[in-house]
């Protein structure tokens, strides 16, 4: 059984309003880093009786929900505390039919100008990979593979970009111990890894190595280099490109 017209007319209008007060509710803490989450007043509430939610994949009424460094997020928060996204979570009104949707909005102390991610799901099946709405994500901070740190002092810390279909990479790592073939700096999120595999020549301490980042989303080390310093910085590539 499909939804009908009126039903979806419905739900359109009823997603443009939660996405007005989306807005509203996090431009009123300021730009950026004012969001108070325990001022917010939720629009739904999960069959569980809560709009506070630890896990993307768990909600399962229409809604407006908060979430603290919550699982199946757009991206890894890292395990930093404090990190909150707003989502608008729409389940269809007929649950055999249509798509399940979510919309999510991080809000912390690093974007001045919070991004829409989007991903739609199979009722009571797998949701499939976020997506940025916007054109830029803004610069976000990777989780490091095992080993891996940022330099540190006034250097700048690792971080990777979307815009408009290039993905950019900046920061200056360090490895706690030697270098290997194939050593995994970080993983790139779904919406950033590239068709085809990329080649780059970053300067390392002492000379230089051969980076290269994946079609599964992996920066690594392929040869050379040194395990005091890397840097990220100039590594920029289409995603699309084949």
């Amino acid at each position: 059984m499909t939804q009908t017209l009126e039903e979806l007319s419905y739900r359109v209008n009823s997603l443009a309003q939660l996405l007005d007060e989306m807005r509203r509710r996090l431009g009123s803490f300021g730009s950026p880093g004012l969001f108070d989450p325990t001022t917010w007043i939720a629009e739904g509430v999960n069959t569980s009786g809560t709009a506070h939610f630890t896990d993307f994949d768990t909600v399962d009424r229409s809604g407006f929900y908060i979430a603290e460094n919550a699982a199946h997020a757009p991206y890894d928060s890292g395990g930093i505390y404090g990190l909150y996204w707003a989502l608008i979570h729409l389940e269809p009104l007929v649950p055999t039919g249509g798509n399940r949707l979510q919309l999510a909005m991080k809000q912390d102390v690093v974007l001045t100008t919070p991004v829409l991610y989007l991903r739609t799901g199979i009722p009571g099946g797998v949701w499939a990979a976020w997506q940025p709405v916007h054109d830029d994500t803004g610069w976000i901070a990777p989780l490091l593979a095992t080993n891996w740190s940022n330099f540190g002092g006034s250097e700048v810390t690792a971080a990777y970009r979307l815009t408009n279909g290039i993905v950019e990479l900046r920061g200056l790592v360090k490895k706690s111990v030697a270098l290997v073939a194939g050593d995994v700096i970080f993983t790139l999120p779904s919406f950033c890894i590239p068709a085809k595999e990329w080649i780059f020549v970053a300067a390392s301490a002492g000379g230089y190595t051969e980076l290269r980042v994946g079609v599964t989303g992996l920066v690594y080390i392929q040869a050379g280099g040194s395990a005091s310093w890397t840097s990220l910085a100039g590594v920029r590539f289409d995603k699309a490109a084949l």
